[in-house]
């Protein structure tokens, strides 16, 4: 089975995604060997069409797809999406692609947060991106780093505090002297010592997502930063009259001044006016979840109040739907969407997709191991067997004459709802090849009813065999 070639490609002018020579490996154990998952495949898809991704289950569809959303990366080959080569970006780079590029993945109900109300799920996307594009203004950049700074002389004195622990409690030993020990490690630091690890251990991550909370200008961040102010200045004033030791109460006093000057940034005008202007986009963000569960069919005074395990499947693929399409992208990546679902929630999903296609302007790429339900709503269809494309063809084309046996024996299996139409033919002889060590040559040639010696000996290449028509066969079958 081949799949090493790119003259199914069309030019980069025309496509909106497009991934070249992509090979996908994981390795097993020590031994050494690895799974050629994906192995040299290439497809591209024009803005506003269609790809479906068909073949039977193992055969690599889902690894490239999460592998176009560098979930993992790829061992090696490119992933173009607008011109811009995805696999070399990383960080911040790359995180800035990800809202023009969402997935929809297979089990609807797992890739759900079980602990959330699906209001809060389906805004998780606006909510992470609204600090990228409404950034903070300086004021209250500067509480957020007051904040972050105080959390990082926490954690710097519980780390402190460890190292000089551990050093106390090794170097006697090193020195014969077992009179010291582990106990004497921890008297020789003393009160100070416990005061400033509960000071790294508690305040530090409290006081990193208060400054969290103000960055992100969440309505509850002002109380937050009054709690953590009015907690830290009463220990501070406990240490002062006695009760501590200096260091302690500067630990205390530091964490206190911190929160306050944080609070009186987010109090003065131009504070509250960052506030203000970010409460006007959490409104925005309630209109558009609203909006995009209404279009997937749910009703939103109903479903935003409520947990994933109250919802059908079909309920909850719909959701996973609307999250996807919150942040308006270009390309979303369907993972076998209806595969878990009954056939007549199968039909619904579908329609939805289609429509939301078109009043989203999506681009899609359909993975499915069905071919009935891919040709439905496929613009270009391509077939892959054991990390290999082994023909790409529009659907029509596809299912009329399909040039690949290994297409043609899929076809066949499709069940027939009637009873008197005889099902033989439709499987295929032989066991499916280890993907740790698949067969030379063509890699369908071991299950081939056509196989011959040239199979083994040379791998084929995608070559045309018709107008928008290719396989990857040394001996194809006639149209």
């Amino acid at each position: 089975m081949a799949g090493s070639g790119d003259a199914h490609l069309r030019p980069p002018t025309e496509t909106l995604l497009r991934a070249e020579h992509l090979v996908v490996e994981f390795p097993v154990g020590r031994s050494g060997a690895k799974v050629h998952a994906v192995s040299d495949i290439s497809l591209d898809v024009r803005p506003g069409e269609t790809l479906g991704l068909v073949g039977e289950s193992g055969c690599g569809k889902s690894t490239t797809g999460k592998a176009i959303m560098q979930l993992p990366r790829p061992t090696s080959g490119a992933v173009l999406f607008d011109d811009e080569d995805l696999t070399e970006l990383s960080g911040s780079d790359l995180r800035k692609v990800r809202p023009d590029l969402q997935m929809i993945f297979q089990d609807p109900i797992s890739s759900l947060n079980p602990r959330r109300r699906v209001g809060d799920i389906v805004a998780e996307p606006l909510r992470i991106w609204a600090s990228e594009q409404h950034p903070p203004g300086p004021t209250i950049g500067l509480a957020t780093r007051l904040m972050h700074l105080a959390a990082l002389i926490a954690f710097a004195g519980a780390a402190l505090v460890v190292t000089l622990w551990l050093l106390g409690a090794v170097l006697p030993y090193l020195a014969n002297n077992e009179s010291f020990g582990l106990s004497g490690a921890w008297e020789a630091i003393g009160p100070t010592g416990g005061t400033l690890m509960m000071w790294g251990l508690v305040a530090g991550p409290l006081m990193w997502g208060a400054g969290n909370l103000v960055r992100d200008r969440v309505p509850t961040a002002r109380r937050a930063l009054i709690g953590l102010a009015v907690v830290q200045g009463v220990l501070a004033l406990i240490g002062a009259t006695g009760a501590g030791t200096p260091l302690s109460v500067v630990a205390w006093a530091i964490g206190a001044v911190a929160a306050v000057a944080a609070l009186v940034c987010t109090v003065v005008p131009a504070g509250r006016n960052d506030f203000a202007a970010m409460a006007e986009v959490r409104v925005e963000h309630d209109r558009i979840v609203r909006r995009v569960l209404s279009d997937v069919g749910l009703d939103p005074d109903s479903a935003m109040p409520r947990r994933p395990h109250e919802f059908s499947g079909g309920q909850c693929q719909r959701i996973c739907i609307a999250r996807a399409l919150v942040l308006d992208p270009k390309v979303i990546i369907c993972d076998e969407p209806v595969s878990a679902l009954d056939v007549s929630v199968q039909a619904q999903i579908l329609n939805l997709l289609q429509d939301m296609k078109a009043r989203y302007n999506l681009t899609l790429v359909f993975i499915a191991h069905d071919l009935a339900v891919v040709k439905n709503v496929s613009d270009r269809v391509a077939v892959m067997y054991l990390g290999k494309v082994c023909e790409v063809a529009d659907p029509d084309d596809l299912y009329a004459h399909p040039a690949h046996p290994y297409s043609a024996a899929l076809l066949r299996s499709i069940p027939v709802p009637d009873p008197t139409v005889s099902q033989s033919g439709a499987t295929l002889s032989g066991e499916l090849p280890s993907p740790v060590d698949p067969p030379s040559g063509c890699r369908f040639r071991t299950r081939c009813p056509k196989a011959q010696d040239l199979c083994a000996a040379e791998e084929p290449t995608l070559r045309a065999v018709g107008e928008n028509h290719y396989v990857a066969c040394h001996f194809p079958n006639e149209a």
